[in-house]
């Protein structure tokens, strides 16, 4: 069989409106900060994104594995389920094109009518897969099988010699602003092949406590490759977490203080760079994927109410969530979730946190209530070195209903 370009990445009349309407999407999601009417539009846009997925889906090719990736993030922080189910279909037909995923799987180059146009289409393709099927892995501590194999192709622009040093003079301003994209890309691939090194050892098989199979050596082995953001910060605070906890016993004295002096070097950075962002950045109430920062240092604040700056952090956090709901419903759950945490360890009244969610969501009237979402996202880091149900969001957001019901009894 010989594959084309043509029919496995541009099969225009098929895909080009499924990314047309995916694209306008996720577009609209951010727009929604600044127009909160047009909320409606956007359901309507994926709706017609997903009738066209599930024409195209029989079809393998490299838009359909890319539209699957789009749609397991609108699914994701539009608060519609985690998108798995979008995104493993994904991973099955790059497996099936052999672009990463399985062992042995280059397709041999005869077999491919235009090989320089599929080296960059496919790679791209392929990269921009697997690197979120690594977020996934590390937002929602879960193994994903297809993390073992990364893409055998080198990540785009990874070997582009004018972004090693090379001058770009100031009248190359194309070429510059391609040439940043592309390193970008590269560098962004490079830290997630690192980061789905320890997220396939943490939380692939049935084992539930890392600490169980996994050692101080690894994660110092982890640390080294990463030490070349907020996602590299975030990756090393919850790389070390198992380590650096007061309570584990079995740590040497050693060992453990050299994890914690990595684990709060890390976290400190996040705490400076969510205030930087949030307050430097117009488009920060536009852009979820900074949340993960947020959910790192509102962990931080909630475990340590004896440091003075605690609330303020923890306030910094639940208003930037407050930011970010407007335009993605997941962002009211996580915040309370938070105070669920926070309703557990006793540093938040009932009273308090049914007022801040209230004023959350009186602030944003045009989202349709949320029931269980079915979303698997890991909100209590702590509780989830032990206990990774009890630490995901939707038994947080249960825990929260019941333990206000119970209050408003008891006051009745």
């Amino acid at each position: 069989m010989t594959y084309s370009l043509q029919t496995l990445s541009t099969n225009v009349s098929g895909i080009a409106p499924n990314f047309l309407f995916l694209q306008s999407y996720l577009g609209h999601l951010a727009y929604c900060n600044f127009d909160a009417e047009i909320v409606s539009i956007g359901d309507e846009l994926f709706d017609e994104a997903d009738n066209l997925w599930h024409l195209d889906q029989p079809s393998d090719s490299l838009p359909t594995i890319a539209a699957a990736q789009l749609l397991a993030l609108r699914s994701m922080y539009n608060g519609s389920g985690d998108g798995y189910s979008y995104q493993k279909l994904g991973i099955g037909m790059a497996q099936r094109m052999r672009l990463f995923g399985l062992a042995n799987y280059n397709i041999p180059i005869d077999y491919i009518e235009d090989p320089e146009s599929w080296e960059k289409a496919s790679a791209r393709t392929a990269w921009g897969a697997f690197n979120l099927a690594a977020m996934r892995s590390f937002m929602f501590q879960e193994g994903e099988p297809a993390l073992l194999f990364p893409p055998n192709a080198s990540p785009p622009g990874s070997d582009d010699s004018s972004q090693r040093g090379e001058p770009l003079w100031e009248d190359d301003s194309n070429r510059h602003a391609h040439a940043d994209s592309s390193l970008a890309f590269s560098t962004v691939c490079e830290f997630w092949a690192i980061t789905s090194e320890w997220t396939s050892a943490y939380y692939g098989g049935e084992r539930n406590t890392v600490l169980d199979h996994v050692t101080i050596e690894f994660a110092n082995r982890i640390f080294l490759k990463l030490l070349r953001c907020m996602w590299f910060h975030a990756s090393i605070v919850q790389l070390f977490r198992p380590f650096a906890r007061d309570r584990i016993q079995a740590t040497p004295e050693r060992d453990f203080h050299s994890s914690n002096d990595i684990f709060t070097a890390s976290l400190n950075q996040l705490k400076h760079l969510v205030i930087v962002f949030r307050h430097t950045f117009p488009r920060a109430s536009c852009a979820i994927l900074w949340h993960v920062s947020l959910l790192h240092v509102a962990n931080w604040a909630l475990h340590n109410t004896t440091d003075k700056q605690w609330q303020s952090y923890f306030t910094l956090c639940l208003d930037s969530y407050t930011d970010l709901f407007i335009g993605f419903r997941i962002s009211g759950k996580i915040a309370k979730s938070l105070l669920s945490i926070a309703l557990r360890l006793g540093v938040v009244q009932p009273a308090e946190a049914r007022g801040l969610i209230d004023q959350m969501y009186s602030s944003v009237t045009h989202h349709a209530a949320l029931k269980q979402m079915g979303v698997g996202l890991i909100v209590d880091l702590d509780l989830a070195l032990n206990n990774r149900n009890a630490a995901k969001l939707d038994t947080l957001c249960e825990y929260f209903d019941n333990s206000l019901l119970e209050e408003f009894i008891a006051v009745d």
